[in-house]
């Protein structure tokens, strides 16, 4: 380096031809084995800047080419660095030298080709904080401060906090001063509270009740001692000191507290130190979903799960556990974020059945069922049934294993629900059926068990519980699904089967749901008129009713099949409830079931003579569709094919169609039917979505 203090110099210009007479004609680099720099105290110096960072305007450490008399790339090997105390843009004037110096750390002792630097990232990283050593140990001290808090008993107090540093010289330097601690260390407090990098408590410790001192290491006892520990921390992985330091936490006297990695790893950090343990695993599943290859987020999750069950007392782990299901669940509840949570609960499926087997914790396996009852819940949602059925063969396998335990009966009956929907999906609908049927038997097996303890003939409360009503539920469904398959049907009465359920119903999602279902057994039964008025005696009470995404697609059905079978319908009223709704929703959403509503949207503007229209809604609802490679999949891109064909006035042959799913039972029974309607109006019969 060669020092030119001389002002209003520019680059290019006078500092770049000096800088080029030091390297080439001067030879201070022998012959390129040396890298050459200037420093320089002109402010805005570069003129042709090539870097955006703010010291782009400042400095040139040979990224790119200097001018046209020098175009080669001269690959880091000179330039001209700024150096002035008087420049205040930066948070030290030493900010570009010590830059400076990190890169000629970073190219004179590193390969640093680029698959180099693909191998092993991490050196780069380790690198570029070298380059602001007292940077990061300031770093570490504010962890550390915010750290300090979780030693004190719970219903301790810090009144008052002596913060001794020990000073740091190279060649007599002082490499930290009172002033940058302050700075960034104290008074950087508060922004740590908002993004939770301290603990609350410390915020009453912010102004005078902290007091910073410095001073040598020899001359106080407690930094020998800190220099001391510090030093065994450090060779933490040899013999004897690794035995030390497990002893002191064995006594609760030691932690192991990380504070590199990036915001997420800290966050995660500080949570696990705060012992909230359901946010610190919530938080390191989120980076190693992030983070496929991170074995350090996967040992974290193994080090978190034992805190959660051997910590938390002899109920509270499963009250924990409860919590990083729900918290995952409420936070990835929506369409387009299935597939993620999916990648998040596969890990932590992953880290449970690692920690059950490490440890010999095979009594946990009710905590395994539980997510896995939440990871069908999912793949329903997307339909995919292969994975859907690998899961429920597991769930059943586990089952004998929760019988001893009644308080697991719910839990089973969850699981239950879900395998019956798996076969939905599947569109084995006899399956489905046959399943609804075994669980409705189980119910009334229940209720008879409770009869017994009670001593009881009549269990009137037992009528309205969740049991009872997803019970009668998924058969009304199950039953009215099967209509017309294999020459299935049901009893003349089965409709007041509805009018009795309604009555234990008071949650509206369950009305709305059970209003559908019957909607779907009308459609069956060719009573479309009734179907709509399901909807429009409704409406005409409240005008300003509005229904739900669900109501709206079985709404839109009902009008398109009777106006497929030539019924009578009000369609004034029925354009006023359409209209009514088409700001109401988002159509840009993507999933189940905006993909449907847009198809019956595309089929009724059709009705109403507008192709065009019906086209558009067309290609909407192929954009909104998001399930994956399944049987409903193919089932439904190809009802969306014929409704398109039918638009279009080029339907094809029957046996055109669902080449794909060639055995499926529904498929039969649509190419099986004897009924006089057409080939479009079978489909849209037979279809369940």
């Amino acid at each position: 380096m060669d020092a030119k203090f001389r002002e209003e110099d520019k680059f290019p210009g006078e500092i770049s031809n000096l800088m080029s007479e030091l390297y080439f004609d001067k030879n201070y680099s022998e012959d390129s084995k040396n890298s050459v720099f200037i420093l320089h105290p002109s402010i805005n110096a570069i003129s042709n800047r090539s870097n955006p960072q703010p010291w782009g305007k400042n400095s040139f450490y040979g990224e790119s080419s200097v001018s046209d008399s020098l175009p080669d790339y001269p690959n880091h090997e000179y330039g001209a660095v700024l150096l002035s105390p008087f420049y205040e843009g930066y948070n030290s004037y030493l900010d570009d030298l010590q830059r400076l110096l990190g890169l000629y750390l970073q190219y004179n002792f590193e390969d640093n080709s680029e698959s180099s630097m693909r191998e092993d990232n991490r050196i780069i990283n380790t690198k570029s904080s070298l380059s602001t050593r007292e940077k990061t140990y300031r770093l570490m001290l504010a962890d550390l401060l915010a750290f300090c808090e979780t030693t004190v008993p719970e219903d301790g107090v810090i009144s008052h906090l002596d913060l001794v540093v020990a000073s740091r010289t190279i060649h007599g330097q002082l490499q930290t001063n009172l002033s940058q601690i302050n700075e960034e260390i104290i008074n950087s407090l508060p922004i740590s509270l908002e993004v939770d990098l301290a603990t609350k408590g410390m915020v009453d410790l912010i102004g005078k009740h902290i007091k910073v001192t410095m001073d040598y290491a020899n001359n106080s006892w407690g930094l020998v001692c800190a220099d001391f520990l510090a030093n065994l921390n450090y060779h933490n992985q040899q013999v004897h000191e690794k035995q030390f330091l497990e002893k002191l936490e064995k006594q609760g006297r030691y932690s192991v507290f990380e504070s590199f990695g990036d915001f997420d790893v800290r966050r995660a950090n500080i949570s696990e130190r705060d012992q909230d343990y359901v946010l610190a695993l919530y938080r390191w599943l989120l980076i190693a979903y992030k983070q496929s290859d991170s074995t350090r987020a996967k040992d974290a999750i193994q080090g978190l799960l034992g805190k959660l069950f051997y910590k938390r007392g002899t109920s509270g782990y499963v009250v924990s556990f409860e919590a990083v299901i729900e918290r995952l669940w409420r936070n990835y509840n929506t369409p387009d974020k299935y597939h993620e949570l999916l990648g998040i609960l596969n890990l932590l499926e992953e880290g449970l059945i690692n920690f059950i087997e490490l440890n010999h914790e095979y009594g946990k396996v009710n905590f395994l069922f539980r997510l896995r009852n939440l990871m069908l819940i999912v793949e329903n949602h997307l339909s995919r049934t292969d994975n859907a059925k690998v899961i429920a063969h597991k769930q059943n396998i586990d089952l004998s294993k929760l019988v001893s335990n009644p308080e697991y009966f719910q839990m089973v009956l969850d699981f239950k629900i879900n395998e019956i929907e798996i076969y939905v999906n599947a569109l084995e609908l006899d399956r489905a059926l046959s399943l609804a049927k075994q669980y409705a038997k189980l119910i009334s097996n229940y209720k008879e068990v409770w009869q017994l303890l009670l001593e009881k003939h009549e269990l009137n409360d037992f009528e309205g519980s969740r049991a009872n009503i997803k019970s009668e539920m998924v058969l009304l469904r199950c039953n009215a699904l099967c209509i017309g398959i294999n020459n299935y049907a049901v009893a003349d009465d089965f409709l007041d089967r509805f009018t009795s359920v309604a009555g234990l119903l008071s949650h509206e999602m369950d009305i709305s749901r059970l209003n559908n279902y019957k909607v779907l057994l009308l459609l069956k039964q060719y009573r479309h008129k009734e179907a709509i008025s399901q909807f429009i005696d409704k409406y005409s009470v409240n005008n300003d009713l509005k229904f739900s995404i669900f109501d709206f697609l079985w709404f839109l059905r009902a009008v398109n099949d009777a106006l497929l079978s030539k019924k009578s319908i009000e369609i004034n009223a029925i354009k006023s409830i359409v209209n009514g709704h088409l700001d109401y929703f988002d159509f840009n959403t993507k999933g189940h079931p905006y993909d449907l509503v847009l198809r019956e949207l595309a089929l009724l503007e059709y009705h109403f003579k507008d192709k065009s229209k019906a086209l558009k809604n067309l290609r909407k609802s192929r954009n909104a569709f998001n399930l994956g490679d399944s049987v409903l999949s193919s089932w439904l891109i190809e009802v969306t094919n014929i409704h398109e064909d039918y638009i279009n006035g080029k339907i094809k042959k029957a046996n055109q169609y669902f080449q794909l799913l060639p055995s499926n039972t529904l498929v039969k029974s649509v190419f099986e039917s004897n009924s006089k309607v057409s080939f479009f109006e079978k489909v849209r019969y037979f279809s369940p979505y």
